[in-house]
Formats: structure tokens, sequence, C-alpha cells
């Protein structure tokens, strides 16, 4: 036996009784000393990484009982301790701590990620380590889960979720975060399942009751919300929320006067509160009432922005017509007044007012309400709207005004791209393509990426695809240098001039680049769900694109679609059902809609989708009229002129 030997024995031993004192210690809750004992621990056998991950999770306690740079300092010491014990493992090839170190680590990562937000990403890392080596350590799975909630990443997170509760007895923390990475996936279809048990464990879960109907509501079944609401138990139904909600069920399942009898008395009570505001000027409008409704809204000053937010409302439910006496209303007080804020709220309501006139195809009229601001304020101000003139002229087909218009800026070099597309664009929309393409070649000349870009732009305005692409193509050429907006704008040109191939390779090229953009994800998956093809590759993106804009309503039809091409017909309409709820004018989604129902055998609702896709198709769109026609003849509609007419 060495010299040396019998000293590192001795020293083994000595570390040991003071590593057990410190435990011993710490649990006396004498902090101090037991910090001490567990330093004198590591001075005699530094190579241990059991002593300093032990010490490490001391530390971590020790953390928890301070605040400020004391607990930072004492985090930061925990940190260094864990890792040492992970690098001295490593170098020993211990792999039986390893799980422990790394949960550790874990934590004090997520520690000290509330002052180090970089931190998180270690955290999240060190976690899925974890999980990897011990897929039932459920504590773990749930602090990654949540990890994933708050980095908006609601699939991963949903995929922990489920399998924690599959390992759980009905846990309602768990199921609460498994409904809300459901919800927040879009797989609301799963995530009402969920939210069934949570209430069947806790009847009087009001946020749980709320969220259902919500649910409910969204996929357009009022009856089965209303039904949720009034199951509530008796102390939870009168509270003014869960009241109000039933009245907004009442009034979208086409019974405003019930929703009228219970706003009433609540709007008594709390007349200040923008939800109850909303809902009264809702229900006052189905039941076009329009003296108590004007009431209501002259109680609100013209230059509250309640006034437009009211509008806006109305214009989202359908109510347009009632929109725009609000809007016309509120200008011609705002008007009568005096003073900059009144000037500047006018010129607000003006733009509003004109662009729900242009939803509706008015737009000599919304022109016409733009025109008096192009005279207004300083000179970029005159620019921007006089832009905005120009464009509302085009559409009207007042092609000489607008051109005018443009020649009056005299732009400065910095601006004249932006003049000289929109010349282009207006060019286009008349008709004049050499005159337009002239200016596209010159701007593409320049060499300048963004003028190039807007040009691109300006070609893409009018549906010319075909001009873009050369444009684009140069853009992207540099792949070191590519735009990701460039890269979509060239993959949805692909694709509207029949380069499927093409498209698919750009779009797949953007979303290895930029994996959350949520627009390339919904566009090729629906690309291929449009044509049956790589079904479940289109699953997955588009669930992807759902996950970042869960109300986003194409996504939700693109995801309705393609499960309706997967045979997953119920789940289809609970998607399309909020899709149209979101977008009831499209009518792509109408006609979705009415193949979804015509596969389930619901073959009277299927009608009821396929005319109002009919009354929103224009007129001009003879293949889709077609289209609509022959699918309702299958469903054994009367043929031809009639169905013509009801669509004039």
């Amino acid at each position: 036996m060495s010299p040396a030997q019998p000293v590192a024995v001795a020293a083994g031993q000595e570390a040991a009784y003071r590593f057990v004192l410190a435990k011993m210690l710490a649990a006396e809750g004498d902090m101090v000393a037991a910090d001490a004992a567990f330093r004198e621990a590591l001075g005699l056998v530094p190579d241990e990484p059991y002593l300093h991950l032990e010490y490490a999770s001391h530390l971590i306690r020790l953390a928890g009982a301070n605040r400020g740079d004391r607990r930072l300092a004492l985090l930061e010491q925990a940190r260094s301790q864990a890792e040492a014990a992970r690098d001295l493992a490593e170098a020993a090839g211990d792999g039986d701590s390893e799980t422990a170190i790394w949960r550790t680590l874990a934590e004090v990562y997520q520690d000290l990620s509330q002052d180090e937000p970089g931190l998180r990403d270690e955290a999240r890392r060190a976690l899925e380590r974890v999980v990897e080596m011990e897929p039932d350590d459920l504590e773990s799975s749930l602090a990654l889960g949540q990890i994933y909630l708050n980095d908006r990443q609601p699939s991963r997170a949903a995929e922990i979720f489920s399998r924690v509760a599959e390992r759980t007895a009905a846990n309602r923390f768990v199921f609460s975060l498994l409904a809300e990475s459901l919800m927040r996936s879009g797989r609301l279809a799963e995530a009402e399942g969920v939210l069934d048990r949570l209430l069947a464990m806790d009847p009087s879960a009001r946020q749980v009751r709320l969220g259902l109907a919500g649910l409910e509501s969204e996929r357009g079944d009022h009856e089965a919300a209303l039904q949720t609401l009034r199951e509530a138990p008796e102390g939870l139904r009168r509270q003014s929320d869960v009241r109000r909600r039933i009245a907004l069920e009442l009034l979208m399942s086409g019974n405003p006067g019930e929703a009228r009898e219970i706003l009433e008395p609540l709007y008594d009570e709390e007349p200040d509160s923008p939800q109850l505001i909303g809902a009264m000027v809702l229900t006052l409008a189905a039941q076009g009432d329009d003296e108590a409704l004007d009431e209501l809204v002259s109680a609100i000053d013209a230059n509250d922005d309640r006034r437009r937010e009211l509008a806006a409302l109305l214009e989202q439910n359908g109510q347009d017509l009632v929109a725009e006496r609000v809007l016309r209303g509120t200008l011609a007080e705002l008007e009568d007044r005096r003073g900059e804020e009144a000037a500047r709220n006018a010129a607000a309501v003006r733009f509003q007012l004109a662009d729900l006139l242009s939803q509706r195809g008015e737009m000599t009229t919304a022109a016409e309400l733009v025109e008096p601001l192009t005279r207004r304020g300083d000179r970029d101000e005159r620019r921007e709207v006089t832009l905005a003139y120009v464009g509302l002229l085009s559409d009207a087909g007042r092609t000489g005004e607008a051109l005018s218009r443009l020649d009056g800026l005299r732009p400065g070099a910095e601006f004249r791209a932006v003049t000289d597309a929109l010349r282009a664009e207006v060019l286009l929309a008349a008709g004049r393509d050499r005159e337009a393409k002239a200016i596209l070649d010159e701007m593409a000349a320049s060499g300048d990426p963004a003028a190039i870009d807007l040009a691109a732009r300006a070609a893409q305005g009018e549906q010319r695809y075909d001009l873009s692409i050369p444009l684009l193509e140069e853009l992207v050429e540099d792949e070191a240098e590519a735009s990701p907006d460039a890269l979509f704008l060239l993959a949805a040109a692909y694709e509207r001039t029949g380069r499927l191939e093409e498209s698919a390779r750009i779009f797949e090229r953007l979303i290895a680049e930029v994996p959350t953009h949520h627009p390339a994800l919904n566009y090729l998956g629906y690309m291929w769900a449009e044509r049956g093809e790589n079904l479940d590759r289109a699953l997955e993106l588009i669930r992807r694109a759902v996950a970042a804009q869960p109300e986003q309503g194409s996504y939700l039809d693109s995801l309705g679609w393609v499960h309706y091409q997967l045979g997953d017909h119920e789940l289809a309409l609970a998607y399309l059902q909020r899709a149209a709820k979101l977008l009831g004018e499209e009518p792509e989604i109408q006609k979705h809609l009415g193949d979804v129902l015509s596969a389930l055998g619901d073959t009277d609702e299927a009608r009821r989708a396929y005319r109002r896709a009919l009354e929103l198709t224009e007129s001009g769109n003879t293949e889709a009229l077609a289209e609509l026609n022959r699918k309702l003849e299958r469903l054994g509609e009367p043929s031809g002129a009639d169905r013509l007419e009801l669509h004039r």
C-alpha cells in the first residue's frame, strides 16, 4: 500500500462524516452550519460528483428562503455546483446519477431564468434529458410541458400532458393544462372532451364551464353551449359573466328577446362595462330597435374610441348597415366640433367607414370619404392618405384620376419606388399591361432589393403572378440574402401559375429556415390537402399553423379540410364550423362545410351551406357557380335558372 492511500481513505471517511453532518444540520434548520459542513466535505474530496450535486440541492433550498441579490448569488453557486457534478460524472463515465444531475440542473436553470430569461432554453434542454431517461418522472414532465406552453409550442405541450394524464388519477391541474394546450394547438374537439371530464370532477368550476361553452359556441352549436351553462350549479348561474354568456348564446341561437331580458338588469348594474355594452348593442341590432341602440351609443362621447369599437363589433357580426349608421353619426358629431382631438378622431372614423364601404364594393363612396383627408396634415400624412385614395380610385375604375393624383405627389428619390409600384398596379388594373411592365422592368433594373420587392408585390396585387416570378427569382437567388417574405411570395406565385413542385420546394426551404412561418405552413399544407396528396405531412404543417394562430379562420378551414380528406368527418365539421363563425362570408369555407355535412348525411344543412356559398360567390366566377350548382343538384335541388337567379 502506497503512503498516499491511507491519506485518501482517511480523507474519504472524514468527507463522509462531514457530509452526513451537513445533512443532519440542514434537517434541523441550521443552514449556516450545514453550508460550512458541505464546504469542508468538498474540500476533502473535490472530485466526488454526488457531493457537488447534494450541495447544489442544499443551495437551491437556501435560495428559496432568501430574496433579491442574496437569492441570485445562492442560485449562481448552485448552478456552479450542479454543472461541476455533471462534468465530473461525465469524465468518470458515471451514468448512475445522470438523471438526478439533469433534474437538479433543470431546477436551478428554471429558478435563474426568472432573472436571466436566456436560461429558459437550458432548463428546457435539461428537462428533455430527464424525461427522455425517465419517462415516468411526472414532475419533470409537467415542468417541461409548462415550458413548452410558455414558449408557444402548445402541440408539444399537449403530447407531454397527455402522457402525464394517462399515468395519473383524475388530476384537475393536469387536465387543465392539457385542455389549454389542446385549445392553443387548435385541437378543439379533443379539448372539449377534456373540459367535459374536468366538469365531471368539479361541476362548479366556472372557467372550465365557460371555456367548454365557448368551444361549443365557436363550432356553431349554441344549443349545446346553452345546455352547458344552464346545467351549472345555481350559485354559478347567478354570476354576472355566466348570465352574460347565456344571453349571448340566446342571441346567437336566434332569441334576442330572451337575451335582452337577461342583459338589461346586468347593464343597469354595470353601465360602463365594455362587454355588456357590446352585448346590448348586438342584441338591439338583432331586434331592429334602432331608437334604443342610438340612445345607448349616443351616451358614449364621440371622441371615445368605444364608438368605433362598437361599429367594428357590429360589422364582425354581420350588422354592417348598423355599423355604417353608427360611424356616420359619429362622424357628423365630430365634424361639428373644433379642436385637434375631434379632427384626428374624425379622420379615423372616415378611414374606418371607407374600409367598411370598400368591403361592400362601394369604392366610389369610399374614395369620396377619404378625398378630403388628402388636403390635411403635413406632407408625409397627405402622401400616405393620397396613396390610399389612389388605391380606392383604381378599384373604382377611375384610372385617369388615380394616375393624375400620383403625378401630383412629386415624391423624392427615397419614395419614388413606392409611387412607381402603385402606378404599375393601377395600370395593370386598367389593362394597360405594356406601360405597367415598362415600369416594373425599370424597377427591376435598378438593382435595389426594396424596389424589386415592391414591383413584385404590385404585380401580385393585380394577380399577375407571371410578372412577379422573374422579379422574385432574382431576390432569392442569393440564399444567404433571401428574405422569408420573398420566398413566400415566390412559392405562392409558382402555385398560382401551376408550377406546384417548384412551389413545394420553395415552401419547404422557407419552413426549414423559419419553422414558425405560419402562413407558409398553412399554404403548403392546404395545397397538398386540396390535391389529396401528402396528407399526413399536410396535417402536421397545418396543425403547426393553427397552433401559432388559433383564431385564424383560414387556418381552421385548412385543418377541417385536411381532416375531411383523411376521412375524419366529425373532426372536420368541428373545425369548419369554427372557421365559418370567424369567416362566415368566405364562399370556400361554406362549400367545404357543405361537403362535410353531405358526407355526414346531413342533407338539409349541406344544402344551406351550398346555398350560402352560392350567394357569396362573385357572379363572374362561372366555374365556382357551376360546381356549386352541381353539388346542389346531387342533393335534389331544383336545377338551373332558379339557383342562378338566387345568386344574382
